[in-house]
């Protein structure tokens, strides 16, 4: 006896058409997106977020959790209490608005953290840096009165 398997093995080569599909158009994005689900578990993330957290290859397929995200977020950023926010964000069950904020990087760049809910409970969490600004120097460059009546 046999079975023709022709229709489930089309099914499942659609579906992973579908995801490798999803992760190529996740990957040309240059904004570092993850999303996580509602028990807090990494379920995707682009190749933006790993150049911009420094996660290795090796970590790619590794079972991965919000609080150790957060961990390496926070290490690269200046303390904020953003971070509980955007952590109380995603493990918020039932309807939420969109959500956003800034932090500062260590490096000096400011960075905006966007979470929206997406189906299933999850939460995309859109990581974008902002344009580099660089207020001493514009501050040095304003023309400042009492210079200029100093020099009168």
């Amino acid at each position: 006896m046999f079975e023709d398997i022709s229709a489930e093995v089309s099914l499942t080569r659609r579906f992973r058409l579908d995801i490798e599909t999803g992760q190529a158009v996740l990957d040309t994005l240059s904004d570092g997106i993850a999303v996580f689900s509602s028990t807090g578990t990494l379920v995707m993330s682009n190749r933006a977020y790993g150049r911009l957290w420094s996660n290795g290859p090796d970590q790619v397929m590794e079972h991965r959790i919000l609080q150790s995200e957060m961990k390496t977020w926070q290490n690269q950023c200046i303390p904020s209490p953003m971070w509980n926010e955007l952590r109380d964000y995603i493990q918020q069950l039932g309807a939420r608005q969109p959500w956003s904020d800034t932090v500062l990087m260590d490096d000096g760049r400011h960075m905006e953290c966007h979470a929206n809910p997406i189906a299933g409970g999850m939460t995309m969490v859109r990581f974008t840096i902002a344009r580099a600004k660089r207020p001493e120097i514009r501050k040095l460059m304003m023309h400042d009165t009492a210079i200029r009546a100093a020099k009168r």
